[in-house]
């Protein structure tokens, strides 16, 4: 049985305000203030006074369509909610929520509307699509991503109330972040594509249904506390115009790791770490073959003779947190949903944000479509500065580390590529050598107001040296720094350094 209580709530975001209790008439009011505001603008552009009038119509009208069939559909699935006794929320997705790259591929005219008011200020974006979010209120065995009979009859209702729809579906499904990460993204995954099925089955054509396995990396409450991990246990619907808007929306990736339980690096213990010098003298040969990013790690066992430890001279770790929130800034802001967030702002800790020694490799899953079973074309990626696929060294205590490729796209801070660490042990510059380590890496990504958070993990066993966190300064890709982790006979020690992009003067 279900037996979430039903808390409904909307969150419109119309004409800057947001609103926590449903109005049948609201989103067809601002929709319509918000399309001529954009047709106004657009029309402007295009001609003159003129232009600006047609426009305000053409916009307004638009607006008014979207915002009267989300109006009537959401008054629908209120009556589902009361009587199948779930948790559902509401909230717009507006113009400046979808980011386009600026590439010489071909824009659909309502890409190019939107394109024209994206810098607009928020009370005058655009409402383009819808999301609907429906909390976990026992819809899936446990583990399972099969659904249980109740929740099935629940999401068949949900399904016809799409049924009339000509527009794009895009169903995501969350876990929390308990276990394997590569698991909880297979089973989203899994439970999307089902839910995807059920709308199929119920007036939906197939070719406009996609399906995303997010996994656990889009929380939206705090996985430390029961509560939170439930609200992350979630599906959502997405309903946007066409194929290009959902793969641009299912590119933003805002995650807050914060809300990530803490996860401790085995270290090694004293008989397990053997001190390995060397006086060779080496130059940098650095590789620049991409990899897919976050492969699953295979946990192997190693024999102690073979780990190996340098000296990078660093200090006994002795806190957990991100080593400058001041590079990094706060999370990008995230969607939030009233009633759905656990903690404001003002009542979290200082420091909110682990090291790479409290994370784990987390994955992300692909946008695919549910008649083909395939991933979606992601068009042409813009990197972020000074992250195309390029190579970067640090140097340590006389020793250097090379990292490439490091591949990050602008939108949505994906990480394109897993690198590769190259260590070289007491380098001399311009000496010709190769590198003492080849480690293999996978890597997450997190975006700050003020820097990309690029933290890379060690997968090889054999290595002392356990994970990097490297902070990208927005504004000077050259100002960035990082601070590395790596176990001795002694436990966990960390070591500051600054990184140089190779080829950059």
């Amino acid at each position: 049985m279900l037996k979430k209580t039903l808390s409904l709530t909307v969150c419109c975001f119309l004409l800057g305000g947001c609103a926590s209790s449903f109005d049948q008439n609201m989103g067809k009011i601002g929709g319509t203030a918000i399309g001529t505001a954009g047709g106004a603008a657009l029309g402007n552009k295009m001609g003159g006074n003129k232009g600006a009038l047609i426009g305000g119509i053409v916009g307004g009208l638009i607006g008014y369509t979207i915002g009267d069939a989300i109006d009537k559909r959401r008054e629908e699935l209120k009556k589902i909610a009361q009587q199948e006794q779930m948790e559902i929320y509401f909230s717009d997705i507006k113009s400046n929520e979808i980011v386009y790259n600026e590439t010489n591929d071909p824009i659909p005219p309502s890409v190019k509307a939107i394109l024209s008011t994206k810098n607009q200020k928020e009370e005058e974006q655009k409402k383009v699509g819808d999301k609907v979010v429906i909390t976990e209120s026992n819809q899936f065995n446990k583990g399972s991503s099969e659904i249980t009979p109740k929740a099935r009859e629940s999401f068949t209702k949900i399904a016809k109330t799409y049924g009339q729809t000509s527009k794009k579906i895009l169903i995501i499904g969350h876990t929390d972040d308990s276990g394997s990460s590569s698991l909880n993204q297979k089973l989203s995954e899994e439970r999307a594509k089902n839910l995807g099925k059920i709308f199929a089955e119920n007036g939906v054509k197939q070719d406009n249904i996609y399906f995303l396995g997010a996994g656990e990396m889009q929380p939206i409450a705090d996985n430390n506390a029961e509560e939170g991990a439930s609200k992350n246990r979630r599906v959502e619907i997405i309903e946007l115009s066409n194929e290009q808007e959902i793969t641009l929306y299912s590119n933003l990736r805002k995650t807050n790791p914060s809300y990530f339980r803490p996860v401790e690096i085995k270290q090694k213990s004293k008989e397990d770490v053997a001190i390995v010098t060397s006086t060779a003298k080496k130059q940098p040969e650095i590789a620049s073959k991409a990899e897919p990013t976050n492969k699953p790690i295979e946990q192997k066992e190693t024999p102690a003779s073979n780990i190996k430890y340098v000296d990078f001279a660093g200090t006994k770790s002795s806190n957990k947190n991100l080593f400058s929130l001041d590079k990094f800034g706060e999370v990008v802001a995230q969607e939030s949903f009233i009633g759905i967030g656990t903690k404001a702002k003002a009542d979290m800790p200082t420091n909110l944000y682990g090291n790479c020694t409290t994370d784990k490799p987390r994955v992300y899953g692909e946008t695919k479509s549910l008649s083909s079973g395939e991933k979606i074309d992601h068009k042409t990626y813009e990197y972020k500065n000074g992250l195309n696929q390029s190579s970067w060294t640090a140097s340590v205590n006389k020793h250097l580390i090379g990292l490439a490729p490091v591949g990050v796209v602008r939108d949505g801070a994906k990480a394109v590529s897993s690198p590769k660490v190259y260590v070289y042990e007491n380098y001399i510059q311009g000496s010709n050598a190769k590198p003492n380590e080849t480690l293999s890496t996978t890597v997450n990504a997190y975006q700050g107001t003020k820097g990309l958070l690029y933290r890379v993990f060690v997968t090889d066993e054999s290595s002392s040296l356990k994970c990097m966190d490297i902070i990208f300064d927005e504004k000077n890709v050259n100002s960035s720094i990082g601070k590395m982790y790596y176990v001795t006979n002694n436990g966990m020690y960390e070591k500051d350094f600054t990184v140089q992009e190779v080829g950059r003067n």
